[in-house]
């Protein structure tokens, strides 16, 4: 996609915003069949979109808009009726969900509990099955046909180490998780009780996901994929409501807030994205402009320079060899990794071309030891290559022979 539509576009994150559209409509069709009226139902849906715009602003490349189309779908699975079809619906979509994330299973984690409480004891065990195979099987379904194995995946997923988790993050996350499970407290009653399951999911599921999102690296993002759920509590909580009172105006007010809010967070990230675009528009000239020089170029990519990263993410596509992600070098954690990566990359002059911008690749800070930074330096040297892109190169000693 980057490929095709150019660098840097907000066309390369095309089918993200496509899952977008499709989750408000799914939503709006979720919230009808759930017992909201027309009318409710496009306030909920549009107080969806509010919160989607402050939560996700971003035009980005992340999972977080497939696993809201994903807990949307299972949101419309829990209303229909109970059946093998649905069983395998919501398994199939917490599974695809666990697939693009090792948490995504925790979105459908409402849906699956509001479907289990319509059956009867020996229903419900086969309902538990049937969603527990399908689950398996979506999990497994994206490593058909590729070099990837389960076990492997999970090996590597096993030697992740965290960096910390950040306060001002975590907060955030609890007072948007607050907002989102509100609504349960403005409807009826009887339908209290009837939404018990899926509402008892979602304050299972979300502090959760409040921690995970409070992470190095995370964000009040994760949270997105749960707006299903609120989105139809604040459609039944609006179908309740007997004309405009006080009340109706207040939850009016509150929603027309987060859409302004949203509102603004999209178009501060519009006007950041266009501010950037020039140079983005040079630095990927830049980087052309290299690779013709040195079609024969083996090229690395700086963890550090995370803009650098999004605009030639494409050479992976062009067939060079080597490309690291801020994170994915470090996160292994033990000072075995560090030392490994070390002698692997930067104890020898191996003919590669690291990318850098503005810093170093390896810069001192607190995504890179100082270990890493200090082997980089002894043996690579700068030289620049077009407006905003450096290229650090090394030059092999007389009793090393390139490789």
């Amino acid at each position: 996609m980057q490929d095709l539509f150019g660098i840097g576009t907000p066309l390369a994150a095309l089918p993200g915003m496509v899952a977008e559209v499709a989750s408000l409509v799914i939503i709006w069709h979720a919230t009808r069949r759930g017992g909201a009226g027309r009318g409710p139902a496009l306030f909920a849906t549009i107080a969806t979109a509010g919160l989607l715009l402050r939560m996700y602003p971003s035009v980005g490349f992340r999972t977080d808009p497939f696993l809201l189309l994903l807990s949307s779908l299972g949101l419309l699975a829990t209303t229909w009726a109970p059946s093998m079809g649905q069983a395998m619906a919501l398994g199939l979509c917490a599974g695809l969900a666990t697939a693009l994330k090792p948490s995504g299973g925790l979105y459908l984690g409402p849906a699956l509990l509001a479907a289990l409480p319509a059956r009867a004891p020996v229903a419900a065990g086969r309902y538990i099955l049937l969603t527990s195979i399908a689950c398996l099987a979506g999990a497994l379904l994206p490593f058909a046909g590729t070099d990837t194995s389960p076990t492997g995946y999970l090996a590597y997923l096993a030697a992740l180490k965290p960096k910390g988790m950040h306060g001002k993050e975590l907060m955030e996350n609890s007072l948007m998780a607050l907002l989102m499970s509100a609504p349960a407290l403005l409807i009826p009653p009887a339908e209290r009780r009837a939404r018990g399951a899926m509402t008892a999911g979602l304050c299972l599921c979300l502090p959760v996901a409040c921690v995970l999102g409070a992470l190095d690296g995370a964000g009040v993002w994760h949270l997105l994929p749960f707006i299903p759920y609120t989105a139809l509590l604040v459609g039944i909580a609006a179908t309740a409501q007997a004309g405009w009172s006080p009340r109706t105006l207040g939850q009016a007010m509150v929603v027309l807030l987060i859409m302004a809010d949203g509102a603004r967070h999209a178009a501060r990230e519009a006007s950041e994205s266009a501010a950037w675009a020039p140079q983005a528009e040079r630095l990927h000239q830049a980087v052309v402009d290299f690779l013709s020089h040195h079609p024969d170029a083996a090229v690395a990519i700086a963890p550090r320079a995370g803009q650098l990263n999004r605009e030639v993410a494409w050479l992976v596509g062009q067939g060079k060899p080597l490309i690291l992600t801020r994170g994915s070098w470090i996160d292994l954690g033990k000072p075995e990794a560090i030392q490994l990566f070390i002698d692997r990359y930067l104890s020898r002059c191996d003919g590669l071309s690291w990318l850098g911008m503005g810093n170093p690749p390896f810069f001192p800070g607190r995504e890179t030891p100082p270990a890493v930074s200090a082997a980089f330096m002894a043996l690579y040297h700068r030289q620049s290559w077009g407006e905003g892109l450096e290229v650090w190169s090394c030059v092999p000693t007389p009793d090393e022979p390139p490789t």
